[in-house]
């Protein structure tokens, strides 16, 4: 099960009482009402950056196209068939997108930097096609700073919560404008997606042919996702000979994004009554605030944490997330 599925759970309630008796048959107008419901909760969806090379390479051919036209196909849809909507289109209303497109420009010093984006949205097909179709390809490959720059805004954006992932579609081996940080340019590739896991946003490659480097792409693709660089155990990175190709591989990571441990309820909670919350994974009871248990990342939002999060992103739909009215405050549905 993916992080783009809905569960939800009835809640268990409880019925507050006056605190002192009254005389039989009595109501006290002023006693407070609970009010017996359902939770609904699912997990918030996914962030995805893309991060699409558009250097003068990307005009090279790729299943009788442009390499650039092609990525555009793939992730847009096809201009002559108007049903198509791509990658993009297919999952935009299942995750939050970002696009942007790298190069290299023109500054005061010469090389620099040319980064041009779309900001991290649900529902942004119509924005990233628009700027996609602006665009055309030219300059160089500056994959390490263009990463470094992403990165570092993904930190300072969570939109909705969910798990944050940067997919690097190049078809180049990495360039620089400048000196390089270690003296190689892949180097310094490696080292900001090894940077990008440690701030928790993990990193997909893609390599539209086969020129740029199969090593240096495992290694982008391992330590992408928290492994070591040379791991005997590799993780799967993803080669595009041709346009199909490509569309699978966008497919396959876009699927099978990381499912969050964050999960949205339909209602807040009070924060002073929150312990009074029952939680369960495959009918184990978890501790609130607990290292492998569970909290409340916001009001309307419950974390698994350490070993309940694992069993969450593995797959397990057993989860049970009850609160007593008395603590917790539906939406109000108009």
């Amino acid at each position: 099960m993916n992080g783009m599925c809905s569960i939800s759970s009835e809640i268990i309630v409880s019925t507050q009482t006056p605190a002192e008796p009254l005389p039989t048959g009595k109501v006290d107008p002023d006693a407070p009402v609970c009010i017996e419901g359902e939770i609904e909760f699912a997990p918030v969806i996914p962030q995805v950056w893309l991060l699409l090379d558009r250097s003068g390479s990307m005009s090279g051919t790729l299943t009788g196209k442009t390499r650039w036209d092609a990525l555009g196909n793939v992730l847009l849809g096809d201009p002559l068939v108007p049903e198509d909507v791509g990658v993009v289109g297919q999952f935009e209303g299942k995750v939050a997108f970002s696009a942007a497109f790298y190069t290299t420009g023109s500054g005061v010093n010469g090389c620099s930097l040319s980064l041009e984006s779309v900001a991290l949205a649900t529902d942004n097909y119509a924005n990233i096609r628009r700027r996609y179709n602006k665009l055309r390809p030219a300059g160089g490959t500056p994959t390490a700073p263009s990463i470094a720059a992403i990165v570092a805004t993904a930190q300072t954006v969570d939109l909705t919560g969910g798990p944050k992932i940067l997919v690097l579609a190049t078809d180049g081996a990495p360039g620089t404008c400048g000196p390089s940080e270690s003296g190689s340019a892949q180097t310094d590739v490696e080292t900001e997606v090894a940077y990008a896991f440690a701030k928790k946003i993990s990193t997909f490659a893609i390599s539209i042919t086969s020129s740029v480097g199969a090593a240096h792409m495992q290694r982008v693709a391992n330590l992408g996702v928290g492994l070591a660089a040379d791991t005997e155990t590799p993780a799967p990175y993803y080669t595009a000979e041709s346009q199909d190709a490509l569309r699978e591989a966008f497919d396959t990571i876009i699927s099978e994004v990381p499912r969050s441990c964050v999960f949205e309820l339909n209602g807040d909670v009070d924060l002073n009554g929150a312990d009074a919350g029952t939680v369960k994974i495959a009918g184990q009871e978890l501790a609130y605030k607990s290292t492998d248990g569970w909290r409340l990342k916001a009001r309307n939002q419950v974390e698994f944490v350490g070993a309940s999060c694992t069993q969450v992103q593995a797959g397990e739909e057993d989860i049970v997330i009850n609160f007593p009215c008395s603590v917790f405050k539906p939406d109000v549905v108009k």
